[in-house]
């Protein structure tokens, strides 16, 4: 387990708040290569958010969440991305069920890739990892001590 501290959490959203400027003032220069650079920040981004997200009390796994499923989705966006990026202005006759064959790769890739990985990595290490039975009954008793204290 790694341990994820208040300073560490304040300097992932800093970190991420930067990603989002460096994002936004990217797509407004719009350089090729740099907008390149800028579709690898996003990734980047949503590593940031996944750690912070997948972060119990303070610690975070190494195995799970980090090598399964983040390092599998982490490739599957860089691979969106860098489709979406070397096809960018390529026009086509050949259209896949309605989409730009970059485009639908990009897709195919990001979203589906990103489901399948999360929905399987939800799947098989939620309760093991994430949400053991022990820290399912202490969320509950918490919730039991606050709800006694709640007045309608």
């Amino acid at each position: 387990m790694i341990s994820i501290t208040d300073r560490t959490r304040d300097i992932l959203n800093i970190f991420g708040a930067l990603l989002w400027v460096f994002i936004v003032i990217v797509s407004w220069i719009g350089i090729p290569g740099l907008s390149y650079i800028g579709l690898l920040a996003a990734a980047l981004l949503s590593i940031i958010y996944f750690i912070l997200g997948t972060t119990v009390r303070g610690k975070i796994g190494v195995i799970v969440p980090l090598i399964y499923p983040l390092l599998p989705m982490a490739i599957f966006w860089i691979i969106a991305f860098t489709v979406a990026y070397s096809t960018r202005g390529q026009s086509t006759t050949t259209w896949i069920i309605g989409l730009h064959p970059g485009q639908f790769w990009s897709l195919l890739f990001f979203w589906i890739g990103t489901f399948l990985t999360s929905t399987l990595g939800y799947a098989i290490y939620f309760d093991k990892y994430i949400l053991p039975s022990d820290n399912w009954e202490t969320f509950l008793e918490e919730v039991k001590k606050n709800k006694k204290g709640y007045v309608e």
